[in-house]
């Protein structure tokens, strides 16, 4: 689980969850039930939203992260130790102690989140609302505002990025060059949400010169097959 320094009485809540350990003998899973329960804590299942150490900004706002599964781990992933090697190792020796146990499993976990890093893009975003809500007469009436709510929060969160790693430089991502699956993630550039994106950002640069209208052309295109996924 990953504490952020948001969470109300974050020591209380480490007492809670050594005091639920000791008492009921549970695991991580079961002492986070009874933390959420005894605090009334609300949940959301982020899904591939939280993508790991290699790529936190998705799971900026949330006060507590609990990550399931051998290949999602910060601490045996390749990538995450050759970027933040130094503080990987410092907290490390902190946990040795503690009285932890000397991690052995070593650096297993392949850092494949590259094609989560395309999806973030705001081309991405776009589009992928624009043929989420083409359907129907509302998603076409709401559309518009949709897009416009995506790229104002789009905006916001890359501000506040660029805010952390000013006073936190450690915490700007990697390149996605580094990531194993860049290669093939790639191709999600090619995908019809993308392209769709990119043209809509494109027309809306160039409204005074016929964008818009260009815009539609495309969006007939895509529609035909000629771009594919």
């Amino acid at each position: 689980m990953a504490y952020y320094d948001t969470i109300p009485n974050p020591k209380e809540c480490y007492n809670q969850i050594y005091n639920y350990s000791a008492q009921y003998g549970a695991n991580d899973q079961g002492v986070l039930s009874l933390l959420i329960l005894d605090n009334k804590f609300k949940v959301k299942n982020l899904g591939y939203e939280y993508t790991g150490s290699t790529y936190w900004r998705k799971s900026i706002g949330y006060p507590i992260i609990h990550a399931w599964g051998k290949d999602g781990r910060f601490w045996n992933n390749e990538l995450v130790y050759q970027f933040w090697g130094e503080i990987w190792d410092k907290y490390y020796q902190k946990w040795l102690k503690c009285g932890g146990s000397e991690y052995k499993g070593g650096f297993i976990c392949k850092a494949n989140y590259a094609i989560e890093r395309i999806r973030y893009h705001l081309a991405y975003k776009l589009g992928y609302a624009m043929i989420e809500n083409h359907t129907t007469i509302f998603g076409k009436i709401k559309l518009p505002f949709i897009l416009l709510a995506i790229a104002l929060k789009h905006r916001r969160q890359k501000i506040e990025y660029h805010k952390i790693i000013q006073t936190k430089p450690n915490l700007k991502v990697p390149p996605i060059e580094y990531y194993e699956d860049y290669r093939s993630a790639l191709a999600e550039k090619q995908s019809a949400p993308y392209r769709l994106g990119q043209a809509l950002i494109k027309a809306t640069k160039t409204w005074y010169k016929g964008g818009l209208i260009k815009l539609y052309f495309e969006i007939n295109e895509i529609k035909r097959g000629k771009i594919t996924r």
